[in-house]
């Protein structure tokens, strides 16, 4: 995987030319183009080409009122990776499907960087050099997952839900679905989708649950989700990473997938749905 290359990439004035008076101010971007930020603001812009006009312009306008500004992009000379203070360049190379894949999980990890860096936690850049290994025992599960794809070859609806940290891959699931698939996917919180969405779910509308024992504080909720979903006859696909209880040099981590449509046992599925 590639590390994310920081580049200088707008000369600008040294950030207490533009502190405001008061001190520190968060940024506040308005639906009519006002923001209001300061120089103790930092603005961070994510995008993989880097040429989405409206991520550009929310930049340039955090920017104007006086925010320091941090691109996220696989695009080295876009006008997100210029018009920024600082760029974060994934070089992930190009993607050559319409799905972005790589790209995608290189901006997870170039974010990881940057949050472990403003956060001064050193000793967990480190997990870092696991994610190789990781992803390479994911791709393992190649065989497993043609598996379930040939179960869900005749659906035509499906619903991604997770919660906590998962909830942005379980949105980013559904949006490959739906380009890929030409599914009509939709990538929902698990909390939202109890309250109305739920009923969306039947024996033609299949549920994918994304969760991790990690996020422990979430685990009890998609629990919960699952009992829900069988119970409105949906099909139930738990997608769970899982990693061990204990600390080692080489953390396991891989990804389960069941498939179940009526009640399993507690060992059978990875989060005892």
């Amino acid at each position: 995987m590639p590390v994310p290359r920081a580049t200088n990439a707008r000369s600008s004035s040294p950030p207490h030319s533009r502190s405001p008076p008061g001190g520190e101010r968060d940024v506040v971007l308005h639906r009519d183009g006002r923001a209001d930020a300061g120089s103790d603001t930092v603005a961070v812009a994510v995008s993989q080409s880097g040429g989405t006009e409206e991520i550009v312009e929310a930049m340039q306008q955090a920017a104007r009122c006086g925010a320091r500004t941090i691109a996220v992009t696989n695009g080295a000379d876009s006008p997100l990776a210029r018009g920024a203070d600082l760029a974060l360049v994934t070089a992930a190379g190009t993607e050559l499907a319409v799905p972005a894949t790589k790209t995608y999980t290189a901006q997870l990890v170039a974010l990881a960087v940057l949050a472990l860096a403003v956060g001064d936690e050193q000793r967990l850049l480190g997990r870092l050099d696991d994610v190789p290994e990781a992803v390479s025992r994911m791709l393992g599960t190649a065989e497993a997952t043609a598996a379930l794809a040939a179960e869900l070859r005749d659906v035509e609806r499906m619903v991604v839900t997770a919660r906590g940290l998962a909830l942005t891959t379980a949105r980013e699931i559904a949006l490959k679905l739906q380009e890929a698939c030409h599914l009509a996917a939709v990538g929902l919180s698990a909390a939202d989708l109890q309250h109305g969405p739920i009923a969306m779910l039947d024996a033609r509308t299949p549920a994918l649950l994304v969760a991790s024992p990690a996020d422990a504080a979430v685990s009890a909720g998609m629990v919960e989700t699952a009992r829900r979903a069988r119970a409105a006859g949906a099909g139930c696909t738990c997608s769970v990473a899982t990693t061990p209880s204990r600390p080692s040099r080489t953390r396991e981590s891989q990804t389960r997938t069941c498939r179940r449509s009526s009640p399993p046992s507690r060992s059978s599925c990875p989060v005892s749905c």
